[in-house]
């Protein structure tokens, strides 16, 4: 009888340290998306290099694009393109999954969807007319 419950215990024990593993990968996994030991990985400048819409489902290079986009702390977002002068707000990650982004220059809200951040590339998602438009930048350097 006491080997039993014995047994049981130890079962237990594993199946609890089991699932913590488990649940540590989890998290360690989708905090990845956005931070680094000393920096949120969002953080920086980056340059639009090319997109794509649900509508031609191909990855259309930005050869003429000029367009920069700055995330720095404290939520300061600004952006710039050859054709427009510089547009400030704040920004605001959400969930480590969602960026929302709110521009000084048109009062407008976006909403974005955080799908790649590495050190050198940000992939981010945005509703369209005929589904989500996907945005590749590169970190600036």
């Amino acid at each position: 009888m006491k080997s039993l419950i014995i047994t049981i215990l130890l079962l237990s024990g594993i199946l609890v340290l089991w699932s913590c593993k488990t649940q540590k990968k989890e998290v360690e996994k989708t905090a990845n998306i956005t931070t680094t030991s000393d920096r949120p990985l969002i953080e920086g400048k980056w340059h639009l290099v090319r997109s794509m819409d649900n509508y031609n489902k191909t990855w259309a290079a930005q050869t003429e694009s000029e367009m920069y986009v700055s995330l720095k702390a404290g939520g300061i977002y600004s952006e710039k393109d050859k054709w427009n002068p510089l547009c400030s707000g704040t920004y605001r990650v959400i969930a480590k999954e969602k960026l929302i982004v709110n521009k000084e220059c048109n009062k407008v809200a976006l909403s974005y969807i955080i799908k790649e951040v590495t050190e050198d590339k940000l992939v981010l998602a945005i509703q369209g007319r005929h589904g989500d438009v996907l945005k590749e930048y590169e970190r600036v350097k």
